[in-house]
């Protein structure tokens, strides 16, 4: 039996390789760019995938970069892995960690006036501010 008469082409692509992001941290309502360093980042198009629930759409910058917004997620660490093959189909396995911290609010300002000159030591009254 033949299986078919008609020749087939095949495009080997190489797994993209995650070595850092910048930063590595972001706050949980998201809007982060985050800077995704590599190697073999080279295709038509790119995806973040950002932990098990979210893909977004990454821009390819060079072969050792990549850069995607950050989508809103609950405090915590998530994996981001990436994806350069056509539709997104093979992602990197590197494990690189971001975390989600919440997003800390100016609560008062004092004093609430200063001089025009500057100088007027300012304190802040936040909440959810991680200082550790």
């Amino acid at each position: 039996d033949i299986l078919s008469l008609h020749p087939t082409v095949l495009e080997y692509q190489v797994i993209p390789t995650v070595t850092g992001l910048n930063p590595a941290i972001g706050i949980d309502s998201g809007v982060s760019v985050i800077k995704v360093g590599g190697r073999h980042l080279v295709g038509n198009e790119a995806f973040c995938h950002v932990g098990y629930d979210s893909q977004v759409q990454a821009e390819i910058i060079s072969s050792v970069l990549i850069k995607c917004e950050a989508p809103a997620h609950e405090p915590g660490r998530v994996v981001i892995e990436i994806s350069t093959s056509d539709h997104g189909e093979q992602f990197s396995h590197n494990d690189i960690i971001y975390e989600y911290i919440e997003e800390g609010a100016v609560v008062a300002i004092v004093p609430r006036e200063g001089s025009q000159n500057g100088g007027t030591v300012v304190r802040l009254a936040m909440s959810n501010l991680d200082v550790g």
